[in-house]
């Protein structure tokens, strides 16, 4: 976990601030589990806190804790906590992760700011070995494909097999061959991703309930699955953990009624931003909502037919930030 505080200002990213509402949406709906207010939350703050201020305010959570690698400027970050009740732990993720404690139902977002690796695979691991029924746990990360010249530097005793070298530092056995082909196409290799962490999780959690009673053994099923830009590439997925008793509240959440959700390890949903002018958001605003099939409200020549589509998708959730971030 790196210090992403001093790259990036996590107020003013579009992309993010829609998926940002799209997951308070889901969380919302976890009340049928407990409470919402007795929800732990548990991310990367950064010193903007964006994300606790927003979930704080929308969700009630008031127990949240900061993981904060960055421990030169523990005043800092004190300083910048937006809330007293935010508690703040210095380190890496893998190191703080095992010292908190997991009784309640718990909202996990692990927002790194670069590639996934081995030590995201860790965190996630450990999580799901640990979560109560009823928790999120969620991760974003860089969708950079590894270059190839910087694996021949690390493998430098191997003459073929960089990424299935690599990948199965991360994954373990990952079979006799890999294909990378086609990598390059969108999703393509977010979904090896999502499906190689999926499988590890299931493993995790197959060995956990393996001393569990029948109610009490657990799922995994993923509820979120992002893929988005603010200039660089990202992707998040989302599952959610509840046991065979917790069926039933599972059912009810009806998160299919979301336009945004994905349950398929191939399929995420793609967040696209739209440049528009003021005067632009305000007219296409008073259009909506309007249906896949119908023709777009405004002329092209003003506005792109693509985009006015792209609009109408996340309309409810675009970003005003005039309103970021007042405190």
């Amino acid at each position: 976990m790196s210090n992403t505080g001093l790259k990036i200002n996590y107020s003013v990213r579009p992309a993010k601030n829609i998926e940002r509402k799209m997951m308070k949406d889901v969380f919302s709906r976890l009340f049928v589990f407990d409470e919402l207010a007795e929800y732990q939350y548990i991310g990367f703050g950064s010193k903007y806190f964006t994300d606790f201020t927003f979930f704080h305010k929308t969700l009630g959570c008031k127990k949240m804790i900061s993981i904060e690698c960055d421990s030169m400027n523990i005043a800092r970050y004190e300083f910048n906590k937006p809330y007293e009740f935010i508690q703040m732990h210095f380190g890496y993720s893998y190191q703080i992760l095992p010292k908190l404690k997991y009784e309640d139902k718990t909202i996990v977002w692990l927002d790194y700011d670069y590639s996934f690796n081995e030590e995201v695979m860790t965190d996630l691991i450990f999580l799901v070995e640990n979560l109560t029924s009823g928790s999120v746990l969620s991760v974003s990360f860089s969708c950079d494909i590894p270059k190839i010249h910087k694996l021949k530097e690390k493998y430098p005793n191997i003459e073929k097999g960089f990424f299935k070298k690599y990948f199965e530092e991360i994954f373990g056995d990952i079979g006799i061959d890999l294909d990378d082909r086609g990598w390059n196409q969108p999703n393509k290799f977010s979904n090896f991703i999502n499906e190689k962490v999926y499988s590890r999780l299931l493993s995790a959690i197959s060995i956990r309930n393996s001393d569990l009673r029948e109610n009490k053994k657990l799922n995994l099923e993923q509820i979120f699955y992002f893929s988005y830009a603010d200039g660089i590439p990202m992707i998040t997925f989302g599952w959610l953990i509840f046991s065979e008793e917790d069926r039933q509240k599972y059912n009810v959440l009806n998160l299919g009624n979301f336009n945004f959700y994905s349950n398929r390890i191939d399929q995420p949903y793609l967040i696209e931003t739209c440049h528009l002018t003021i005067k632009e958001i305000r007219s296409l605003m008073s259009k909506m909502p309007i249906s896949e099939e119908e023709n777009v409200p405004i002329d092209e020549k003003i506005i792109p037919a693509e985009m006015q589509k792209n609009f109408a998708k996340n309309y409810q959730y675009f970003p005003s930030f005039h309103e970021v971030e007042a405190y």
